[in-house]
């Protein structure tokens, strides 16, 4: 397959809160209020992209993910989803998947328990676990919070990262690109590509052939085919930057 592994939210979807610019299509719906949209320009790419396979690699939870609603025709078969400790497959949770990541995580879930702990205590609030490996919680000072944990990261397992408001715990092997080397040695890929715009895709990023991402991302890839993208709506300019390596054979 021709697999192009992409994070979600600010990359190729978008928060209500977020004015964004010509039509737009829902894809999220909570307690009957629309909360994420694409748009037009890359749901219809989607949608007529059958070269490729749109694989999403997201921090959502499993339960933040199925409430994203996209078309038959994106053809959707598989989604890495709590940083790339699950997938799913076909819609279901790949059992055997979890359980490699359980054996990955074992050791540093003791410390990861007593930093997630660290955590609600600095931020004054009920700390989300969606899985055992899997912290975070929203705050308005997540750079102040992300260094105060550090100091308490002795043996350095435990990814701490910030993004959008959010601070977020993972061990070492739960990440984007851990996931996709696994993916990779799971399922035959001919070629990959992947985009992100945060620095908690950069690990993905690196793991693909062809990365796409903001000057931001992009300055801070050691790859030699990182494609730097520019323009007010990331998710249009990915589009185009495929439809481009499309074009010319690369993907």
């Amino acid at each position: 397959m021709n697999a192009f592994f992409s994070d979600l939210d600010h990359t190729l979807i978008y928060s209500h809160r977020i004015r964004i610019p010509g039509p737009k299509v829902p894809v999220e719906r909570l307690d009957g209020k629309e909360q994420s949209y694409m748009t037009q320009e890359a749901w219809s790419f989607f949608r007529t992209a059958g070269w490729l396979s749109l694989i999403p690699v997201t921090t959502r939870s499993e339960a933040q993910y199925r409430r994203l609603q996209f078309p038959e025709d994106f053809h959707i078969r598989y989604a890495l989803v709590c940083n790339g400790g699950k997938l799913l497959a076909d819609g279901a949770e790949d059992r055997e998947w979890s359980e490699r990541t359980m054996e990955l995580v074992r050791e540093d879930l003791p410390e990861l328990e007593e930093l997630g702990k660290r955590l609600g205590e600095l931020c004054g609030q009920e700390v989300h676990a969606p899985e055992r490996y899997y912290y975070y919680v929203k705050t308005a000072e997540p750079e102040r919070i992300c260094g105060a944990l550090e100091r308490g990261n002795r043996k350095g397992r435990i990814r701490i990262s910030h993004d959008h408001g959010k601070v977020y715990l993972f061990p070492q092997n739960v990440c984007k690109g851990t996931a996709v080397r696994r993916f990779a040695e799971k399922y035959e890929i001919n070629v990959s590509a992947g985009a992100g715009d945060s620095i908690m895709d950069i690990p993905m990023l690196e793991a693909v052939d062809f990365p796409l991402a903001p000057a931001s991302v992009c300055g801070k890839l050691r790859h030699p085919n990182a494609g730097k993208l520019a323009g007010e709506i990331l998710s249009d300019q990915i589009c185009r930057a495929l439809e481009a390596l499309h074009r010319t054979g690369k993907f």
